[in-house]
């Protein structure tokens, strides 16, 4: 399968669609930690861009119908090191990366570098989390085809924070469409440390491919980059129920 990267055409339409926790949803709780608060910084609501014209919104920020509907793949216990799949016994997670594996990393302070964020941006305040050392991006080949996909991803650059970063997601039906043809585009911004930012996408049109890929100028490229909390949803009939 060719991992190519791709432009989008001037007739594409952006179509803003999001979805938060409505204010009489419960938020997600964080775990305390030792590591400095987040700084909650303004809310950039996620560009979309819908290439299919069906049905295809993200998820902005973490609530309870979100962590009960999904699936998480829990990466706590894989030992730390490289990790070439991910999987939950259900679905399975194929990483190609620009220069190389993710590198599963236990929480802050032991490896990964600074607080991650706070509700309701993300789940946890100190994850572990897939780590990638440089490059522009990595393509994730799925097992299953997913009606949700979802993970929080942030970056790394030392102790000075350094924002915004701009990280852009497409997702493809490999089976069904060429490989240069996306069903849909996520663009989201996270600053650093400390600001974690949840990418998510629900779609009518199943996926099985997804592409995450650096979108800022590269004169200020993080050092690294990671990901956790990955949840999906497979099940057509959950997907419905919670459209």
């Amino acid at each position: 399968m060719k991992n190519q990267a791709i432009k989008f055409g001037p007739l594409l339409a952006i179509i803003l669609g999001i979805t938060a926790c409505d204010k009489n949803e419960q938020l997600a709780t964080t775990i305390s930690s030792d590591q400095p608060s987040a700084k909650i910084v303004n809310f950039v609501p996620s560009t979309v861009r819908n290439t299919m014209g069906a049905y295809f919104v993200s998820i902005d920020t973490i609530c309870d119908p979100y962590l009960k509907y999904t699936k998480k793949i829990n990466i706590s216990n894989i030992p730390d090191g490289y990790a070439f799949t991910i999987t939950d016994g259900n679905l399975s997670l194929e990483i190609l990366g620009d220069l190389g594996l993710f590198t599963k990393k236990s929480p802050a302070p032991n490896t990964w570098w600074a607080n991650w964020n706070k509700a309701p941006y993300v789940e946890d305040e100190n994850p572990a989390v897939l780590w990638m050392a440089g490059g522009y991006g990595t393509t994730i080949t799925l097992s299953k085809k997913c009606y949700v996909f979802g993970f929080e991803l942030s970056a790394e650059v030392g102790e000075t924070s350094v924002a915004p970063f701009a990280y852009s997601v497409k997702y493809y039906d490999a089976d069904n469409l060429p490989d240069d043809t996306p069903i849909g585009f996520l663009e989201n911004e996270v600053t650093s440390p400390s600001g974690a930012r949840l990418y998510a996408i629900k779609s009518d049109i199943p996926f099985n491919r997804v592409q995450i890929f650096y979108n800022s100028s590269p004169v200020y490229a993080p050092w690294s980059w990671a990901i956790t909390n990955i949840r999906y949803v497979t099940d057509k009939s959950v997907y419905d129920a919670h459209k």
